[in-house]
């Protein structure tokens, strides 16, 4: 059982690996430090209400600048 729990975290992690190197493709090269900064304040956060109101946050300092990305997280964020 406990193996199998090692695998699906793994699973999920790639995955969520995955999905930020295709997000941040879209965001300029001079911004990709400091907004992965804040993206990983929303994969840190230790409870789901944490993690949007770390999402709000993100999406309130890059939002205007690259709104195709924020719209492609809370699209993922809502399924």
């Amino acid at each position: 059982m406990e193996e199998e729990s090692c695998s699906e975290n793994a699973i999920f992690a790639m995955s969520s690996l995955g999905r930020r190197r295709l997000r941040v493709k879209y965001v300029g090269s001079k911004n990709q430090k400091e907004f992965l900064k804040d993206l990983k304040l929303v994969y840190a956060a230790d409870t789901k209400e944490k993690a949007e109101t770390e999402l709000d946050h993100l999406e309130d300092k890059w939002g205007e600048l690259y709104p195709i990305v924020i719209k492609l997280w809370r699209d993922k964020w809502e399924m």
